[in-house]
């Protein structure tokens, strides 16, 4: 499907912390670098939001992820695979 329909309808961005405090303010802007650099690619920035911070372990304490303190996650979605859509894209 992505190969059919490589236009990208939203990106979402969380990144990963340790605890909850004064990291998320750092968190936040290491999410605005990636979406600057996003934007810098071609991608429209409004269809880039901030999903926020997370706290990287789980509760038992170990790591959902292979992710760290500094990794930040991206998501995105796919544009719509109906012919409607991709007949007003072209």
């Amino acid at each position: 499907m992505q190969r059919s329909y490589p236009k990208r309808d939203l990106f979402i961005l969380v990144s990963y912390i340790k605890e909850r405090g004064a990291s998320e303010a750092i968190a936040e802007r290491r999410a605005d670098w990636i979406k600057d650099f996003l934007v810098s690619m071609g991608e429209e920035p409004k269809t880039i939001v901030y999903g926020g911070a997370t706290v990287r372990l789980n509760p038992t304490g170990r790591d959902y992820s292979g992710a760290t303190d500094s990794s930040v996650a991206i998501e995105f979605g796919p544009g719509c695979p109906n012919r409607c859509c991709k007949a007003k894209s072209e």
